[in-house]
C-alpha cells in the first residue's frame, strides 16, 4: 500500500494528546517489547454503551443492537522518557459473538481463543510484509482477565469519514489489493469500514486493520461464507457477496506473488510462532490458502 497515493483531504486524523506518543514513531520491535513487558496503568473502560462516544474510544457505529466488544484503554510509560503510549485492551471474556441481527455466530467449538487470533493476525501481517496495515498485538493477563493489547490508533474509523473520503480509500487499488490478500489468508469475515482505521502521520496516510477475532476458521472458505456477517463487507476479492466482483479472479500483482513466495519459504518458522496461538488445523489452513494463491496466481 502506498500512502502517498491518497490525495490530500480536509479530514484530519485525531490529534495526539500530551503526554502520549504516536506509536507510528516507535520502532516496531521496541513497540512489541513495550506491549509485552511494559506496565499497563490507568486502565479504564472506553466504551460503556453503543451510543456513547467517549474520548480515545475506537469509535464504531453499532446501530440499534448493543453488541459491542468490551474495551478498555490503558497507558504504558516509555522507559527513560516522559512519554507514554495509549493502548487498547480487549479482555477475552468481553468479546461479543453477536451479529447485527443479534444472532450468535456459529463459531466452531475447537476454535482458538479470540485473543490468540488477534496476536496471530499480527504475526501473519508481519510475515507477509503487510505490517503497515496492522498494529502489534500482545496477550496479557490483567485484573479484568487475559486479553489482547494493541496500541491505540490516533485516527478515525473509515465508517465515520465523509463519503468522499471513503470513496477515495475504497477506490485505491493497491490498498484494496493488500486488504484482499490479507483477509483471504486470515479468512476473516468481519472486515468492514468500522474495522479499518484511517490515520495521518507527518502527512502520510495509512489504513490500519483492527479486530481480528473472527478469523482462521479451520473449516475453510465455504464455512466462512455461509452465514450472515456482522456488518457490510468491503468490495475486495474475498467478498463473495459483492456484485460485480471487483478483484476476484483477477491476477495477483507481482509484489503479492513475491510476498507469498517469501511467506512460504519461512513456513517452518512461522508455524513455530503460531503453534502457541492456533490449532494445527487453523495453521494448516493459512498455508493451504497461501499455496492456493501462489498456484492460481489470482485473487480468490
Amino acid at each position: 500500500m502506498n500512502p502517498e497515493s491518497f490525495s490530500k483531504h480536509e479530514q484530519k486524523s485525531e490529534k495526539i494528546e500530551e503526554p502520549f506518543l504516536d506509536p507510528e514513531k516507535i520502532e516496531v520491535e521496541k513497540l512489541e517489547s513495550l506491549l509485552v513487558e511494559g506496565e499497563i496503568i490507568n486502565i479504564r473502560p472506553i466504551e460503556n454503551h453503543h451510543q456513547v462516544v467517549p474520548p480515545h474510544a475506537d469509535r464504531v457505529l453499532l446501530g440499534d443492537i448493543d453488541h459491542a466488544d468490551q474495551l478498555f484503554e490503558g497507558e504504558i510509560q516509555i522507559p527513560g522518557e516522559d512519554k507514554k503510549i495509549l493502548v487498547v485492551y480487549k479482555p477475552e471474556s468481553g468479546i461479543n459473538k453477536g451479529t447485527d441481527t443479534g444472532k450468535p455466530l456459529p463459531i466452531p467449538k475447537e476454535s482458538s481463543p479470540y485473543m490468540n487470533k488477534e496476536r496471530a493476525a499480527w504475526l501473519v501481517a508481519k510475515s507477509l510484509w503487510l505490517a503497515d496495515i496492522a498494529e502489534p498485538v500482545a496477550i496479557r493477563s490483567l485484573n479484568e482477565g487475559p486479553g489482547s493489547v494493541r496500541p491505540y490508533i490516533w485516527g478515525e474509523p473509515v465508517e465515520l469519514l465523509p463519503q468522499e473520503k471513503q470513496d477515495e480509500i475504497f477506490g485505491n487499488q493497491e490498498t484494496m489489493e493488500d486488504f484482499a490478500l490479507y483477509d483471504f489468508i486470515l479468512l476473516t469475515v468481519d472486515r468492514r469500514p468500522a474495522n479499518m482505521i484511517w490515520e495521518e502521520t507527518d502527512g502520510q496516510e495509512k489504513i490500519k486493520a483492527i479486530d481480528h477475532s473472527l478469523t482462521f476458521f479451520s473449516e475453510g472458505e465455504e464455512f466462512a461464507s455461509r452465514w450472515e456477517r456482522k456488518g457490510p463487507r468491503l468490495a475486495t476479492a474475498y467478498d463473495i457477496s459483492y456484485d460485480p466482483e471487483r478483484l476476484k479472479k483477477t491476477s495477483l500483482p507481482d509484489r503479492h506473488l513475491l510476498k507469498l513466495d517469501q511467506f512460504m519459504e519461512k513456513e517452518q518458522n512461522i508455524r513455530q510462532d503460531l503453534a502457541e496461538l492456533l490449532t494445527e488445523k487453523e495453521i494448516n489452513g493459512i498455508f493451504s490458502r497461501a499455496q492456493k494463491l501462489l498456484e492460481q496466481k489470482i485473487f480468490l
